[in-house]
């Protein structure tokens, strides 16, 4: 079956996988091939007519983006190997061969209050950060008077209802805003990143529900417990992400993303649903769980418990659906005191120096570790030196496919003719799309090599 282009699957004009996507392709058909006409009509007679008027533009942006998300979702819900029936005899859907723990409480509403209030505090953490600094500048310039100083010194004496105060009474405030500014800043930043990994945590998804779907296989991720808080270090955003998130977001389109949990923990994690099962019972449940994915994901580590999950994926997955992944590590703080959480979040911004370097190594070690552990059943297939890339997958053929790092339209910002910066903000969406391409063609050919 001939893959759908890019233009069709944007404009949805392929027969859906799933009767589920219409609540979206219904009103993405209605505003893009009847209303966004319209209004581009409009639009244009209102610019050529007597007004000459631009107004109506706004609205065509408006109903051409809500347009647009439609499409995302409706593609997003529409996944491409719902219609193979390789990945329907695979789904998870005839029950589980051992017993499945309960997992850990799941608190949704608690837990967005809570992540809400970590982002507010956030907020409140710049904010006290730019008060720092602006008491900093003031106090460094008093000497001088310059032009801010006379300003502040204006606005201190309408404040008083005096005179203009002296350098020292000015120095004097400027250090007492830094201080105190600076001291809310590092609560809020620290306290922020708490709630909201709390908050997280409590709305954990249940493993056993993601994978309910008829026809959907779900996304195997292995990894080490060790490595369940490694922290992705690119500097995109304020909000500071795992890993297990980034995998999570960027493969949705072949499935949900699953792994196992670790037994008695109190609370879960974003990212992969978790299933839990009895420690006796771990070893069973991978190898059912690795018979039923359409994909599995490895995280490279250290731990022999994850060698062993290894060497069972590359002995019952074809080599095509497996995808490697060697981080970058950066693990939180152990000591989880509120500026320990502070310094966390400051210090993924400092991707120069030590830090970096003392990343990239452990992953290199890991690259190498790993080539030399599987050298008996795969050869010579690793490339010796990966480059920067993170990612590595396999073509039908059994050749492996290092996956280099793509960049979307944040390559072009100025901030990224900077090194140090361009070497971590790269999208891991358009990275793994080639993966995503390739299954998207053995499922839709027909081409599975699982026995």
């Amino acid at each position: 079956m001939k893959r759908v282009s890019r233009i069709r699957r944007l404009l949805l004009l392929h027969a859906p996988n799933r009767g589920r996507t219409w609540i979206y392709r219904a009103p993405f058909y209605v505003l893009t091939f009847i209303v966004l006409p319209v209004l581009s009509l409009a639009a244009v007679g209102a610019y050529l007519g007597p007004d000459e008027t631009l107004a109506g533009v706004w609205s065509v942006l408006a109903i051409a983006g809500i347009s647009l998300l439609l499409s995302k979702n409706a593609r997003r819900v529409d996944t491409v190997f719902a219609s193979s029936a390789n990945v329907v005899a695979r789904a998870l859907t005839d029950g589980w061969p051992f017993a499945l723990e309960e997992p850990p409480v799941r608190r949704y509403l608690p837990g967005q209050v809570m992540s809400v209030a970590g982002l507010c505090l956030l907020i409140v953490g710049f904010y006290g950060g730019g008060l720092a600094a602006n008491g900093l500048i003031v106090a460094l310039n008093a000497a001088g008077l310059g032009k801010d100083v006379i300003a502040f010194s204006d606005m201190l004496a309408e404040a008083f209802d005096g005179a203009r105060p002296s350098n020292t009474m000015i120095i004097g405030v400027g250090l007492c805003v830094m201080v105190l500014s600076g001291g809310v800043s590092v609560l809020a930043f620290g306290m922020g990143q708490r709630l909201r990994r709390q908050g997280a945590r409590m709305r954990a998804r249940d493993g056993r529900k993601v994978v309910l779907h008829p026809g959907e296989g779900p996304v195997l991720l292995l990894r080490s417990f060790d490595d369940e808080e490694l922290q992705d270090p690119r500097p995109l955003t304020i909000m500071q992400k795992r890993y297990e998130e980034t995998l999570a977001h960027a493969l949705k389109p072949l499935g949900p993303l699953i792994t196992l949990g670790r037994p008695g923990e109190n609370w879960g994690f974003s990212g992969a649903a978790r299933i839990y099962v009895a420690h006796e019972n771990w070893q069973r449940a991978i190898d059912y769980l690795l018979s039923h994915s359409a994909a599995v994901v490895i995280l490279v580590g250290r731990t022999e418990s994850l060698w062993w999950e290894i060497g069972r994926a590359f002995a019952s997955v074809p080599r095509e659906r497996l995808l490697l992944f060697f981080p970058l590590v950066s693990k939180p703080a152990s000591n989880r005191s509120l500026f320990a959480d502070f310094k966390e979040f400051v210090a993924r911004w400092n991707v120069i120096g030590n830090r970096y370097r003392d990343m990239e190594a452990e992953r290199r070690a890991r690259y190498k570790l790993f080539r030399k552990k599987t050298s008996s059943y795969l050869g010579e297939a690793l490339p010796e030196n990966p480059g920067r890339a993170m990612f590595l997958d396999f073509l039908p053929d059994g050749s492996a496919r290092v996956l280099r790092p793509l960049y979307g339209l944040m390559r072009n910002f100025m901030v990224d003719l900077i090194p140090w910066i361009r070497r971590l903000r790269f999208d891991v969406n358009l990275t793994l799309r080639p993966f995503i391409d390739k299954l998207y063609d053995l499922d839709n050919s027909g081409q599975d090599d699982r026995r």
